[in-house]
Parts: C-alpha cells; structure tokens; sequence
C-alpha cells in the first residue's frame, strides 16, 4: 500500500461561524486528520476568531487562522495567502460551510497522485434543512435531510474509482468548486 501524503486543509470563510463550526465538528469525525488546518478568513469579523479559538483546544493538530482586513469579495488572494501557509505536501480546499463526510479527507488523500489535481462535488442541503441543521448542531442527521444533488453524498469508492479514471487528463476537466478541491504543494 502506498503511502498517504501529509495533508493541509485549507477552508474559506467570510462571516459566517455557524456553517463554518459546523464544518469544524465534522473534521473532529475524520478517519485520517491532516496534518493542520488552515483556515482563510477574508475579513470576517471576531466572531470567526473567537470561534476558531474555542476549537483549537479540540483538535491535536495546529489550526492556523490567516486574516486579511475586509476589502471587498478577495477569496483568491485569502486562498493564496492559506495555500503559502501549508506544510504538508498536499492540499485539500473547502469552504467552511461544507459538512464533511468521514472519510473526506482519507478518500482525497488516497485520489492523491502524482501530477494531478482532483476537483470534487458537493451536494446542497434546501432551506429548511439548512435551517434544520443550524437549530439542531446535529450533523449525524444530515443523511436524513433534504438534500440537492444527493447522488453527490453517496461513498461508492469503485464508483469513484471509474469516475477518476474517465475524468483524468486536461481535457476532460470540466468543472472546478472551489469548495472541494485537491492539489499537490
């Protein structure tokens, strides 16, 4: 089995400490951790850092918050700025308001190959289950949420697999979410 490479998870945020303690309570159910957690903030206000401050001490990996002052919608250069602040070989990237399956982080990890870069989906939940999931702070029960575009929430690793190896090469990307997506440093 080959090894896994050291992962840095980058996540962006802007103002928004609810999904984003959501997205925090999920990485803490991982199957593999990464190496640190890197947090883009672009320009929240101290909500965000009083947040990221209480989780810190649940987490036993470094979590790093990089903070440029509000200067309009600059999500590409707090993205660059978390991305130059990496020490692990790879890099996955998320939003924070992106509840993170399990084995998230393990399966990006195990997609890791040499000179490629993986653009992966996510699935929406509706209104009312946004709402739903805010007042409860239950992320176990997402499966039984409304859900858009569910087929995107189902782990079928050989399905996966095939979808790689169909999508793999230049010309085949067709879409990129910021929300989800894996680089090598």
């Amino acid at each position: 089995m080959n090894r896994l490479p050291s992962v840095s998870l980058c996540i962006s945020t802007y103002n928004f400490p609810e999904a984003l303690e959501l997205c925090l309570m999920s990485i803490l159910g991982q199957t593999k951790m990464p190496l640190e957690i890197i947090i883009g903030d672009d320009g929240s206000t101290t909500k965000t850092k009083e947040l990221i401050d209480i989780y810190r001490p649940k987490f036993s990996l470094p979590i790093k918050h990089v903070w440029h002052s509000d200067d309009g919608f600059k999500l590409a250069e707090i993205r660059n700025k978390s991305f130059a602040a990496t020490t692990g070989e790879y890099i996955i990237q998320i939003d924070g308001d992106i509840v993170l399956n399990p084995f998230f982080i393990e399966d990006h990890a195990r997609f890791a190959k040499p000179n490629t870069f993986v653009a992966g989906t996510r699935s929406m939940l509706t209104q009312a289950s946004t709402a739903e999931i805010f007042a409860t702070q239950n992320i176990d029960s997402i499966d039984k949420l409304k859900i858009e575009k569910r087929y995107n929430t189902h782990r079928i690793l050989p399905m996966s697999y095939v979808m790689f190896k169909i999508q793999k090469g230049p010309s085949q990307a067709k879409f990129v979410l910021g929300s989800n997506m894996a680089f090598w440093k």
